[in-house]
C-alpha cells in the first residue's frame, strides 16, 4: 500500500492504517491515516531502512515505526515517535505483546515469522 503525504509518496513494506481510510480498491492512503509503518531490512536497503526512511517518517509525524531485522537473527525493533524523532521502545525476538503508539496492542511471534524456514 502506498502512503501519500503533502509532497511525498511512501511505499513501506507494511502499513497499518485507520480502517476508515481503506475501501475496496484502495491503492494509496493519506499520511494522516497511518498508525504504523514497517520496513524489512535486506542487504540491499540497510541504510535506507535504518536511517533515511525513519527520518522521513518521523518528519511526517507517523506515530510508530518498526524495523524487521533479518540478520544475524530475526528481530523486530519497535520505535515510537518522540517529538520529531523516533525512540527505540523494545526489540522483540520471541513472543511478546507490543503497544502500537498507544492505540492498540499486537501479539508478535517472531519465531513464527520464519515458519518452516527455521528448520
Amino acid at each position: 500500500m502506498m502512503v501519500t503525504g503533502e509532497s511525498r509518496l511512501f511505499i513501506p513494506d507494511i502499513a497499518i492504517v485507520d480502517r476508515a481510510a481503506v475501501q475496496r480498491g484502495t491503492l494509496a492512503v493519506p499520511l494522516e491515516a497511518v498508525l504504523l509503518l514497517v520496513e524489512i531490512v535486506s542487504p540491499f536497503n540497510r541504510s535506507t531502512d535504518r536511517i533515511l526512511k525513519p527520518a522521513l517518517y518521523a518528519q511526517a509525524k507517523v506515530p510508530a515505526y518498526w524495523r524487521v531485522e533479518l540478520a544475524p537473527a530475526v528481530r523486530i525493533v519497535v520505535h515510537e515517535l518522540s517529538v520529531d524523532t523516533y525512540r527505540e521502545v523494545t526489540t522483540v525476538t520471541g513472543k511478546e505483546s507490543v503497544q502500537v503508539a498507544g492505540e492498540f496492542s499486537v501479539e508478535l511471534d517472531v519465531p513464527g515469522l520464519l515458519g518452516d524456514l527455521a528448520d
